[in-house]
C-alpha cells in the first residue's frame, strides 16, 4: 500500500547532475580552473607552439603525389639553427647522405640514454618515492640556505662565527621552561 507521499529519486546525492543543479550551482561549476601545473587564474593553458618544416627544404606552393610539400633541396649536415621545439623532425629523405641522418638519430638516442641512466642512478640511490620526495626537499632547503649565507656574507656578517656560536633563542628557552 502506498501512503500517498512521493520521494524524489537521487535527492540524497551531494553532487547533483546538471539537470538537478540550481542556477547558482551551475554557474559555480562552469567556472574555469587553472590548467595543471599553472597558477593562471583565468585557467588558460599557454598557447601551443605549432612546429613547422625546416625552411628551404620544401616548397610552400608545390605538392608531391602524396599531398606533401615538394622537396626542393637536401641537407649536407644538421643545420646549426635547427631547433626541435620549433621545427618538425628531420627525416631521412631530408639529407643527401643517410649517414648524417643516422648520426643525428644516434646523438638523440645518446642524450636520451644518458637522461635515463641518471634517473636510474638516482632511483637506486634514493629508493622509493617517499625517500625521493624527502631528498628533493632537502636539496631545496640546502639551496635556500646557500642563498641566505651568500646574502649574509654580502651584508658583512661573519657566517662561520654565527654558525659556530648561534645566538640564544629566547622562544626555545621559554618552551623548554614550560614543558619542564
Amino acid at each position: 500500500m502506498s501512503t500517498g507521499t512521493t520521494q524524489k529519486v537521487g535527492s540524497g546525492n551531494k553532487n547533483p547532475s546538471k539537470a538537478q543543479q540550481t542556477p547558482a550551482q551551475t554557474a559555480a561549476s562552469n567556472k574555469p580552473s587553472a590548467a595543471p601545473g599553472t597558477t593562471d587564474p583565468a585557467g588558460q593553458k599557454p598557447e601551443k607552439v605549432v612546429r613547422v618544416l625546416y625552411p628551404g627544404l620544401y616548397s610552400d606552393t608545390e605538392k608531391d603525389d602524396k599531398g606533401r610539400p615538394k622537396q626542393i633541396s637536401k641537407l649536407d649536415s644538421v643545420p646549426a639553427d635547427f631547433n626541435p621545439k620549433i621545427h618538425l623532425p628531420l627525416q631521412r629523405r631530408d639529407f643527401k647522405d643517410e649517414s648524417v641522418y643516422f648520426q643525428l638519430r644516434a646523438d638523440i638516442a645518446k642524450k636520451s640514454a644518458e637522461r635515463f641512466q641518471k634517473l636510474a642512478d638516482d632511483a637506486k640511490k634514493l629508493g622509493g618515492m617517499k625517500e625521493r620526495v624527502k631528498a628533493k626537499k632537502l636539496l631545496q632547503m640546502q639551496k635556500r640556505m646557500a642563498d641566505l649565507i651568500a646574502e649574509l656574507k654580502a651584508g658583512g656578517t661573519n657566517v662561520d662565527e654565527l654558525l659556530a656560536n648561534p645566538p640564544a633563542d629566547e622562544d626555545a628557552a621559554e618552551k623548554t621552561a614550560v614543558t619542564a
